[in-house]
């Protein structure tokens, strides 16, 4: 239906409130200081759900992801009971976009994705969890040639048991990669201290 047309955005995307009056370039680059591009895309209700579900998860629980939304509205239940997980699918490690392209943000795993699960041709026995926010996004290719097996989760989006998982890939090294302003906040913290419980 093209007459159900809606925009949303991540919330980690939106720096600062405008306030009431005039607006300049300067309050618009202040609230949305990233390159990002507008895309128009067409999805069915099913996937619309589904993407909501997804960024939702973590409520009441601070989330860059957490959509801001026009044209829709939507309702998470008292209990917090969101479930929004893709099923597993084969895909590109890197992706390639053009110079100066806002989407390049995703080149690496196509974004900020909650689980990734490399195999690589190497056979040593050893598997390395990544546990990382955006920063860390880089890192894990430049691994692949020193484990059997690479396993990303970024920690803001994880919602299951971390020791669970751990012994079900026989994981072997874990390896932090942070940004330091973000590693240093008290929610990041306590996102750290309750997946290591």
């Amino acid at each position: 239906d093209d007459t159900a047309v809606a925009g949303i955005t991540n919330g980690g995307g939106i720096r600062a409130a405008i306030q009431p009056g005039d607006v300049t370039m300067k309050d618009i680059n202040t609230v949305l200081p990233f390159g990002n591009t507008v895309a128009v895309i067409y999805v069915t209700g099913a996937e619309l759900l589904e993407a909501l579900e997804a960024s939702c998860y973590m409520a009441p629980n601070q989330l860059g992801g957490f959509p801001q939304v026009s044209g829709i509205d939507y309702t998470i239940d008292k209990n917090y009971h969101i479930v929004g997980e893709s099923k597993p699918h084969k895909g590109a490690f890197f992706y390639r976009f053009k110079n100066g392209s806002g989407g390049a943000y995703c080149a690496v795993m196509g974004g900020d994705m909650r689980i990734v699960e490399v195999t690589t041709g190497i056979n040593n026995g050893r598997r390395l969890l990544v546990l990382k926010d955006s920063f860390g996004n880089m890192v894990p290719g430049f691994l692949f040639f020193s484990f059997e097996e690479v396993d990303v989760i970024d920690f803001r989006y994880f919602n299951k048991d971390l020791r669970q998982y751990i012994d079900d890939h026989q994981i072997t090294d874990l390896l932090f990669i942070n940004n330091i302003f973000n590693v240093a906040t008290p929610s990041a913290v306590r996102a750290y201290l309750r997946l290591l419980q």
